[in-house]
Formats: structure tokens, C-alpha cells, sequence
């Protein structure tokens, strides 16, 4: 619920979020929709830092972080935007952008929900 994250989420390095954490912030992000929640969990596992290394979790296709983002398609746009892809809330932000232009089938993981 939005209600739930709070100031100190909000305020918490990328690094030091809790899988909790970022579903937060997702639920902030998409309120009453469970199925972005769905997607990012099928996606990243809700994580966007990779486990063994910690830097940005990054696909072979140049997929990156929590909704897996694609940079070649969508790394200019996000910079006109404002939104840095590299970083959770960014990513999540430009989500949220793709969502709206797309809708859900933006992301290949929606027909496995």
C-alpha cells in the first residue's frame, strides 16, 4: 500500500533496499495494480542489483535492473525525461513511462503472469 513506504524508504540507498522495500515503492509507483508488481517479480525476482557481483542486474539483451528495462531502446528516453534506469527509482519511474505508452505487453513477462 502507498501508504506503508515510509520516510525512510524513500531516503534509503539503492544498495540497501529490502525485497519489501522495492515492492513499496512499486505499489507507490503502480497503485491498484498488482500485475506491474507481477511483472517486475517475474523479471528481476524484485531485485535489481545482481547477488553475487552487486552491480545493476543486467541481461544479455541489455535488460537492466528491477523491470529489466532495455537500454538500447530506452536509455535516450529516459535521459529526456529525467529518469536514470541505472537506479531503482529511476527504473522504476521509467516503468511507469512504459506502461503508459506500452501497456503491460511492453514486457514479455506479462504473458507468463
Amino acid at each position: 500500500m502507498a501508504s506503508d513506504v515510509t520516510r525512510e524508504t524513500i531516503l534509503l540507498p539503492d544498495k540497501w533496499l529490502s525485497k519489501e522495500d522495492l515492492k513499496l515503492l512499486i505499489q507507490t509507483e503502480f497503485p491498484n495494480n498488482q500485475r506491474m508488481l507481477s511483472v517486475a517479480v517475474c523479471e528481476s525476482g524484485i531485485r535489481h542489483f545482481a547477488p553475487i557481483t552487486g552491480t545493476i542486474l543486467t541481461s544479455k539483451t541489455n535488460d537492466l535492473g528491477l523491470f529489466q528495462i532495455n537500454s538500447k531502446t530506452w536509455l535516450e528516453k529516459s535521459k529526456e525525461l529525467g529518469y536514470d534506469i541505472y537506479t531503482v527509482r529511476g527504473n522504476i519511474k521509467m516503468a511507469r513511462y512504459i506502461y503508459e505508452v506500452q501497456g503491460i505487453n511492453a514486457w514479455v513477462c506479462n504473458k507468463l503472469i
